[in-house]
């Protein structure tokens, strides 16, 4: 299924599967949407979005990417976007804050 950057989230039900530890300093926390009686593997549309750097390869060969929300201020799509990882950040933080250590760059929109 695939989530528009237009859509609310918060319509779904969100499922936090088990920790994955990758490294000492990375564990990945994988996510479910819940619609229906469904569980929904998914894939989030982005706006149109500025990517500072391209794609990059980790040390163990991953490819990662940076987004820039730069103009956030004139394009609501990319408010409702960031909105959205924002919900789906405070609920896996909501979860694991004692567990683990995060980083997160402050951004007073």
């Amino acid at each position: 299924m695939i989530i528009h950057h237009s859509e609310d989230i918060k319509l779904y039900h969100l499922f936090i599967n088990k920790a994955l530890k990758y490294s000492e300093k990375f564990t990945f926390i994988p996510i479910r949407l819940k619609k229906d009686k469904d569980f929904i593997k998914c894939i989030f549309q982005t706006p149109l979005l500025f990517t500072p750097y391209g794609i990059k390869k980790t040390q163990n060969d991953k490819n990662i990417i940076d987004i820039s929300f730069q103009n956030i201020e004139n394009d609501k799509s990319q408010l409702n976007f960031h909105k959205n990882l924002e919900y789906i950040y405070n609920t896996v933080y909501n979860k694991y804050k004692y567990d683990y250590i995060y980083y997160r760059q402050n951004r007073k929109l």
